[in-house]
This record gives structure tokens, C-alpha cells and sequence, in this order.
């Protein structure tokens, strides 16, 4: 019984760690849910270096808009992506990324050019 009381404390302590490693957006630019006066492209910045693996903004129509997103080796928290024609309407970001874990996260996030 003291070994698996043990284990489960174990566990406990650890699970910390664990959540704490994935890749976390903290911040885009425009920021999500937002309404602007014009855009020329997106930033993103997370809670640790990560790879970008894709980037899409697509329009209200469905949409992929053309950008200067390229896959690189190198990581790094922050990333700056121009986009072309955001001009009035809703836009919807898809980003995926690999952080040094190993682990895959996507999010999307929307805002909308006046």
C-alpha cells in the first residue's frame, strides 16, 4: 500500500511538469477576436521556442490567402508572417507548431479588417 501511495504522489508532482510543456499561444497581432483598420499580415508569440509547422489565414469566403510563411528548421518563440490581400472582412488564422517536447499543438484564432 506505501508503494502506491508513493506512486500517486509521485504523479501529483510530476503532472505539473508535464502540462506545463506543451506550446502555449500567448499573444497574436491583430489580437484574437479584434476588429482593426488594416493588417498586413499576423505575428504570434509563444510561451516557448517552438517550430512553425503551418500558417494559414483564410478569408470569410474560405479563402487561403497567398503569405511569406516558409517552414524552417530553427525555433523561436516569436514569428512574423506577411499576408497579402486582408482587406475588409473576417479572417481566420491556423497555426501548428512543434514544441521542444515533441508535441503538435494547432490553434486558429479570428479577427476582422474594417
Amino acid at each position: 500500500m506505501e508503494k502506491i501511495i508513493a506512486f500517486v504522489g509521485l504523479c501529483l508532482l510530476a503532472a505539473p511538469l508535464f502540462v506545463q510543456a506543451h506550446p502555449k499561444l500567448l499573444e497574436t497581432t491583430p489580437a484574437a477576436g479584434s476588429t482593426v483598420g488594416s493588417a498586413a499580415g499576423v505575428s504570434l508569440s509563444f510561451n516557448q521556442d517552438v517550430r512553425l509547422l503551418k500558417l494559414s489565414v483564410t478569408s470569410e469566403n474560405g479563402i487561403e490567402l497567398d503569405s511569406d510563411f516558409k517552414i524552417t528548421p530553427e525555433s523561436k518563440k516569436d514569428y512574423n508572417v506577411s499576408v497579402d490581400n486582408m482587406v475588409k472582412g473576417k479572417f481566420t488564422v491556423t497555426a501548428s507548431v512543434v514544441g521542444a517536447d515533441g508535441h503538435s499543438v494547432s490553434r486558429s484564432f479570428s479577427f476582422t479588417v474594417e
